[in-house]
C-alpha cells in the first residue's frame, strides 16, 4: 500500500507538469499548423483542440487520482475564444463587411489574420482574469468541491494549489512577452503581402522556443520537488506509517470549542500552532473505514468524557492524500462544556460570527476552516433549495437562519458532494438550468 501510494503521489506530481505540457503543446500546435492550413480550417483545429482537452478535464474528474487541471482548463477557454474570434474575421472578409471598415489596399484576403496575434493576446486576458480571481475560479472551485481542500489533502494538496498560480503567472508572463513582441513587430516591420522567413520567426519559431524553454524549466523544477517530498515527506511517513486522522469538532449552544495559539515561541517552527484549532483531534494507524463506535471510543478516550452525542460529518480519502480524514461532530452539554473550561483554560468557546471573522482573517487552521465552511455552506443549501436547486421557498432572497443549537436536528448528509455544488449552482444563480443540463448530460456529474 505504501508503495503504490508512493508512486501514485509520484504520478500525480509528474501530471502536473504534463499539464503543462499539454496546455503550451496546444496553443504551440495551433500556432504551427495555422501556417499550413487555410485560414478556414484553423478555427476548425481550434475546436477540435478545445473539445480534446476538455474530454481530458473530465477525465480527470472522474480519475482516482485527480490533479490539478487549472491550466488544460484556462487552456480549453483559450482554444475556444479564440476559435470563435478566428471564425468571424473569417466571415467578416467572406461577406465582405471588412472592407467597410478597413481601406481594402491595406488588407490580404489571403491572409484574414495571423494565429498567434490573436491566440496570445486572447491567452494573456484568460490566464491575468484567472489570477485576479484566485480560488474563486470555476475550475478551482469545482474541484474543492469534489475532491476537498489543499489544506485536506495534504502535501500534494498544497503543491497542486502552489503551482497552479505558479504555473498560470508563468503562462501570464510568457504570453504577454510573445503578445508585445509579436504585435510590436507586426505594425513596425510586418508587411501584410506574405509570410516571408523573419515573419516566420516573429510569428512561429518565437512562440515555440518560449514553450519549449518553458516545458524544460518547469520540468527541471518539478523534478526537485520530487527529490524534496521523496527525502522529507515521503521519508517522514515510511518511519511513521501512513495514518488516519479524527478530527472532532465540539459544539455547545451556538459556540465552537477551539484551543488558543500556542504561545511557546519554539513552536513557531510550525504555523499551525499559532493559529486556532479544534482540540479534539488525533493520528491513529491507517483505516480505510470508521465505525460510529470506534470514533465515540477514541473521542472518549481523548476527552475523557462519556456517551456523548456525536455524528459523523465527512471524511477526505483521496489517494493522493497523506492520509485519510474523518470529520465529526459532538454535541456538548452545559454541564460537559463547563467541564472543559474549568479544566483546560486555553480552550475557548466562539459564537459562528467571531469564528467567520476568524477565518476571513487567517487566523484559524485550514483543516478548521475547511470544515466550518462546509459545515455552513451544506445546511444552507439544504435549507435553501431542493436537490435539484430549485428554491424551497418563493420569497425573493429569502435565506433561512443558521444556529448551531439546531445542528443536532440537521437531517442531512454532509458527505454528499452534490450539495456543495447546488450551493454553486442553484436557481438564483445566472445560466442555472443550461449549467444544470450541462453538468447532468454532457459532463453526466449529476446523478
Amino acid at each position: 500500500m505504501e508503495h503504490q501510494r508512493r508512486l501514485d503521489n509520484g504520478y500525480g506530481l509528474f501530471l502536473v507538469w504534463l499539464n503543462w505540457i499539454l496546455a503550451t503543446g496546444a496553443m504551440a500546435f495551433l500556432i504551427i499548423i495555422s501556417l499550413y492550413v487555410s485560414p478556414t480550417v484553423t478555427p476548425l483545429i481550434a475546436f477540435m483542440l478545445w473539445i480534446v482537452v476538455s474530454v481530458l478535464i473530465h477525465r480527470n474528474n472522474k480519475s482516482r487520482i485527480p490533479v490539478c487541471y487549472l491550466i488544460p482548463s484556462m487552456t480549453a477557454r483559450i482554444l475556444l475564444i479564440s476559435g470563435i474570434i478566428m471564425m468571424i474575421i473569417n466571415y467578416l472578409y467572406t461577406q465582405h463587411i471588412i472592407h467597410h471598415i478597413f481601406d481594402p489596399k491595406t488588407i490580404n484576403a489571403d491572409i484574414p489574420f495571423i494565429t498567434t496575434l490573436i491566440v496570445n493576446p486572447v491567452a494573456v486576458f484568460v490566464s491575468g482574469w484567472i489570477i485576479v480571481r484566485a480560488k474563486k475560479y470555476s475550475s478551482c472551485r469545482n474541484c474543492q468541491l469534489r475532491n476537498g481542500t489543499p489544506a485536506e489533502r495534504g502535501f500534494l494538496g498544497k503543491i497542486f494549489s502552489q503551482e497552479s498560480t505558479y504555473q498560470a503567472k508563468l503562462f501570464f508572463l510568457i504570453t504577454l512577452v510573445i503578445s508585445v513582441s509579436a504585435w510590436v513587430y507586426y505594425f513596425l516591420l510586418y508587411i501584410n503581402a506574405n509570410i516571408n522567413k523573419p515573419d516566420r520567426f516573429f510569428f512561429f519559431i518565437v512562440p515555440l522556443l518560449f514553450f519549449l524553454l518553458a516545458a524544460i524549466f518547469t520540468g527541471i523544477r518539478y523534478i526537485c520537488v520530487w527529490k524534496y517530498y521523496d527525502q522529507n515527506v515521503e521519508g517522514s511517513t515510511h518511519r511513521h506509517g501512513r495514518s488516519t486522522q479524527l478530527r472532532f469538532i465540539m459544539i455547545w449552544d451556538n459556540y465552537v470549542c477551539l484551543k488558543e495559539p500556542d504561545s511557546n515561541p519554539d513552536s513557531a517552527v510550525d504555523i499551525t500552532y499559532q493559529r486556532y484549532d479544534t482540540p479534539a483531534s488525533l493520528f491513529i494507524p491507517y483505516r480505510q473505514k470508521m465505525t460510529d463506535y470506534e470514533a465515540e471510543f477514541y473521542f472518549s478516550g481523548m476527552s475523557h468524557m462519556n456517551d456523548v452525542k456525536m455524528r459523523f460529518m465527512y471524511s477526505n480519502v483521496s489517494a493522493n492524500a497523506d492520509c485519510n480524514i474523518f470529520h465529526y461532530l459532538c454535541f456538548l452539554t452545559t454541564e460537559e462544556k463547563e467541564r472543559i473550561e474549568s479544566e483546560f483554560t486555553s480552550y475557548k468557546f466562539f459564537s459562528i460570527q467571531q469564528l467567520e471573522r476568524m477565518i476571513n482573517t487567517g487566523m484559524t487552521e485550514p483543516l478548521l476552516s475547511a470544515e466550518i465552511i462546509r459545515l455552513h455552506t451544506v445546511v444552507m443549501a439544504w435549507k435553501t433549495y431542493h436537490r435539484d436547486g430549485r428554491r424551497r421557498y418563493k420569497i425573493k432572497h429569502y435565506k433561512p437562519t443558521f444556529r448551531l443549537s439546531d445542528a443536532p436536528k440537521w437531517d442531512v448528509d454532509y458527505n454528499d458532494p452534490e450539495w456543495m455544488f447546488i450551493s454553486e449552482n442553484n436557481e438564483d444563480k445566472m445560466f442555472f438550468k443550461l449549467k444544470r443540463f450541462w453538468r447532468k448530460y454532457i459532463l453526466r456529474d449529476v446523478k
